[in-house]
């Protein structure tokens, strides 16, 4: 009896041993984060481990390190951008990764200089596995046309039967001297995010066409947290440090609808829990209570993409303001094709507070202007009790073409930005390269006159400033609903965020009571643009601020005047971009400033200063694929008294890049 005790008691031992042993976690999916060009590695702002790329490389000779000769403020972190990889030929890392997995691929690059390397002459390939991810790639020339200081690129690949993932960097052949480089690369295993049977749009029958997203390698191009703040990457869900922006920058028209919060709890879990972090569901942007309205018009997002690819959109929904079916049912229109004529988020979801998501795959060729619109409009045919539609996240995917390639082109730059850049060469670094950011993006014509004066204005204030008053800003455009430049993730420049708060601070707000005065109840006669009122006919000092009337050089006034009156101009075509429009506005600024001490505002990278501390607004405005950088916290930088030229040096300090 008691040997038979004996022996069901070690059989239980063993059964709890195993069972706890087996239950035990495993490796974990494959996550690397390799700071390139850096012997050390090291954490970033937000912690993250880097560790160094010498290991993964396959032929270390090709190659060497370099660390950058000057730190741009806007950089969220001195690892991995301050030191880079750089490749004189071809030359591949190789990764062991789970094939039965799809992989999150980012690639970070900051085109500064770097010893002995001219970064105008870098053009070059990058391939994972089989699929041609850049084609006779230019980070300088990406940067300058997008007004950023450095770029993310995120790519998510799909599952191979190959354990093992091959990223290879190969200079072109088309320019002597050419090199490429790369500061850092992250490799990330997800469970499958994609179906098997995704909606092709544009093609009649019945049946349809379906595509097999499950089978395509996939370049990230947006990803919005709509009418929702930006979620930075430490804020992802599942680990997978993805960022989310607002969408604000992204709506056409005038009607914008209104923004909500849940006050209740979302039901989160499984792949819901993987597609999109939890802020994501919380909010939404709805067309708002009048029913009048709402059935009057669309609530419309416009983005600019690359021609001739096919794209996968992604919807997320959360319903949580109703309860029932049928309370508020829609349709999505995705390029004036109808996507989904009847959408009742509850009935699809099967319940309230109840995540779900939706995709659709569309083909962009050159006769849609490289552009994607989605819009949403109310159901008012099957009667639901509130006329209404609603969003709460979006996400768009370029996917690879039948060559199994996902490069597109570099930007281009206008003959004014190029001009400008050339005379900025001349004036401030004879004979030196520059890669340096520049500003893009403004609201339209009558912005100039505002953003103008409050550079002005805050050129003034930093004069008044003590060394040790380190109040921080974090200068971006104002932004409206034509096509304005920012930077998201993919690297596109369609829209700017917010206004930052010490702009805000300084630009001047004009009541509807004042416009009516100023335009005489909106008076024929003062008609200076079709879309514009104001006080022009030769009386052009009255409208300027009070505060800057005999502080403003004639010859800076005229010119700021030209570029406004170009603006207003009656015909489209004749007005410049938004982009140009910032051109001649920081040309405005310099002439200003030519009398006064100019500093450096770049921080060398062997300063004891180290990475620079940011305010939230600049860490957010610095993220992709989806950031501007607009000269980021120059206070903190500069301890002394600064000329405003200061304000924009990254295009004026040949230096910076």
């Amino acid at each position: 009896m008691h040997s038979n005790s004996c022996c069901v008691l070690f059989l239980v031992c063993v059964y709890i041993v195993f069972n706890v042993i087996h239950a035990q976690p495993g490796p974990g999916p494959t996550k690397i984060l390799l700071s390139c060009g850096n012997q050390k590695g090291g954490n970033d702002a937000d912690g993250r481990k880097w560790e160094p790329d010498s290991k993964y490389l396959v032929n270390a000779d090709k190659s060497v390190e370099s660390k950058a000769e000057m730190q741009d403020s806007s950089l969220p972190s001195d690892v991995p951008y301050m030191t880079a990889r750089i490749f004189n030929a071809e030359t591949s890392y190789k990764f062991s990764v789970n094939g039965s997995c799809r992989i999150f691929l980012r690639l970070h690059f900051y085109p500064s200089p770097y010893p002995n390397f001219n970064i105008s002459n870098s053009y070059f390939s990058v391939k994972a596995g089989g699929v041609t991810l850049l084609n006779n790639f230019s980070a300088a020339t990406t940067a300058l046309a997008l007004s950023q200081a450095y770029i993310i690129k995120e790519y998510t690949l799909a599952p191979s039967d190959l354990n093992d993932l091959s990223l290879t960097f190969k200079p072109s052949d088309k320019y002597s001297g050419s090199f490429a480089f790369v500061n850092g690369i992250e490799v990330i295993e997800t469970p499958e995010m994609f179906d098997d049977n995704t909606n092709m749009l544009g093609f009649s029958g019945d049946s349809g066409v379906m595509l097999d997203a499950t089978k395509a390698s996939m370049e990230t191009v947006y990803r919005l947290n709509v009418g929702g703040q930006f979620i930075p990457p430490t804020n992802d869900s599942a680990g997978l440090m993805r960022s989310w922006y607002d969408d604000s920058a992204y709506i056409f028209g005038a009607s914008t609808g209104v923004t909500n919060k849940a006050n209740t709890t979302i039901r989160v879990g499984g792949l819901a829990d993987i597609l999109a972090p939890l802020d994501v569901y919380s909010t939404a942007r709805t067309m708002g209570p009048d029913p009048n309205i709402n059935k009057n018009y669309n609530l419309t997002w416009l983005f600019e993409v690359d021609a001739n690819f096919t794209y996968l959109v992604r919807f997320h929904f959360c319903d949580y303001l109703y309860q029932k079916v049928n309370q508020r049912v829609f349709e999505i229109f995705i390029n004036n094709q109808t996507a989904l004529d009847t959408l009742d988020v509850i009935a699809l979801a099967a319940g309230a507070n109840q995540p779900m998501n939706k995709d659709f795959a569309v083909h962009v060729g050159k006769q849609d202007n490289n552009e994607i619109w989605v819009a949403l409009h109310p159901n008012v045919g099957v009667k639901p009790e509130f006329y209404d539609a609603m969003l709460n996240g979006l996400e768009i995917f370029k996917l690879g073409d039948g060559k199994a390639n996902l490069a597109g082109p570099n930007p281009e730059l206008s003959d004014l930005m190029i001009k400008q850049q050339e005379h900025n060469k001349k004036k401030f670094a004879e004979g030196k390269s520059y890669t340096g950011a520049i500003i893009g993006g403004a609201a339209g014509g009558a912005a100039a006159f505002g953003i103008t004066a409050a550079l002005i204005f805050v050129a003034q204030n930093r004069k008044k400033r003590h060394p040790g008053d380190h109040s921080m800003s974090s200068w971006l455009p104002l932004h409206g609903h034509s096509q304005t430049s920012a930077t998201t993730i993919s690297g596109r420049s369609n829209g700017s965020t917010t206004i930052s708060s010490d702009a805000a601070a300084n630009c001047r707000f004009f009541s509807l009571a004042e416009i009516k005065k100023a335009t005489k109840n909106f008076d024929e006669s003062h008609v200076i643009g079709v879309g514009g009122f104001g006080k022009r006919n030769g009386t052009l000092e009255e409208i300027i601020d009070p505060h800057l009337k005999g502080k403003i050089k004639p010859e800076c006034f005229k010119k700021f005047a030209e570029t406004a009156e170009k603006c207003l101009s009656d015909h489209g075509t004749d007005r410049p971009s938004m982009g140009d429009v910032l051109w001649n506005l920081e040309f405005v600024l310099q002439l200003e400033s030519e009398s006064s001490d100019s500093h450096h505002s770049r921080v060398p990278s062997g300063s004891n200063n180290g990475s620079v501390q940011l305010t939230d607004q600049a860490s957010i405005m610095a993220m992709h694929r989806n950031t501007l950088s607009l000269g980021g916290e120059l206070d903190e930088i500069n301890e002394s008294e600064d000329s405003p030229d200061e304000i924009f040096s990254q295009i004026v300090s040949q230096k910076g890049r």
